[in-house]
């Protein structure tokens, strides 16, 4: 009589957990590296703060790793670069901090410019919102960020950046003053779905087995009352 339940029981919990999952996923919100030459680089310390903008999408839930392309004149001044997240004002123009991502030494770059990676990051962050990224030294880093001409990468025609020198917010495609030069860095962050389309056959069929597990202990009921 009651070994019929561990299998209805197995059944829905395989249908009930197959139609619950939640699949985590990547996304890249901003891409000013790939495809991209090097134009020139901006002072972090006699330029900055820098900021560059990104825009995320929807269903983002985590910032998760963040690259910018630097370049130190002096790897031994002892200098560092901050590198954190910044809400947006409405402007479009940087508002307030919200988290310090991490710290690059001035001693782990060249002189040439490379690509330097956050990861292992987990900000959270509203869908459909513009933040920004800011680089800022308190020691005096030698430290270049470093940017380029070109706007086609993902995200970046759209966006934004800022420096002391250039008396406002810029588009990356450029303006009246300046030619395209958006600063040089990659975001990700990661999306959450629920894969419903996927997951409605599975329960579906988990159902399916729990009417036919049904069918089969009523037959046999009947069949011993018959005998």
């Amino acid at each position: 009589m009651f070994s019929v339940f561990p299998r209805y029981l197995s059944a829905f919990a395989l249908a009930f957990g197959l139609f619950g999952a939640v699949q985590a996923n990547a996304v890249t919100l901003f891409d000013s590296i790939t495809g991209s030459t090097p134009a020139a680089a901006d002072s972090v310390n006699l330029d900055g703060p820098l900021y560059a903008s990104f825009s995320t999408v929807g269903g983002v839930v985590n910032l998760t790793e963040v690259q910018v392309v630097l370049s130190a004149e002096v790897t031994t001044d002892g200098g560092s670069v901050n590198i954190s997240l910044w809400s947006d004002d409405g402007g479009p123009s940087p508002g307030s901090s919200l988290a310090l991502l991490g710290t690059i030494a001035d001693s782990a770059m060249t002189g040439s410019p490379a690509i330097y990676t956050l990861s292992g990051l987990s900000e959270p962050l509203t869908a459909s919102t513009r933040y920004w990224i800011e680089l800022s030294t308190s020691d005096q880093s030698s430290a270049g960020w470093s940017w380029t001409s070109s706007t086609t990468g993902t995200g970046v025609s759209g966006e934004y950046w800022l420096n002391n020198y250039a008396g406002g917010v810029v588009p990356n495609v450029g303006d009246i003053n300046f030619i395209p030069s958006p600063y040089e860095m990659r975001v990700f962050a990661s999306t959450s779905a629920v894969p419903l389309p996927a997951a409605l056959p599975l329960f579906a069929s988990g159902l399916g087995a729990l009417g036919f597990l049904g069918w089969r202990r009523k037959r046999k009921n009947a069949a011993a009352l018959a005998a």
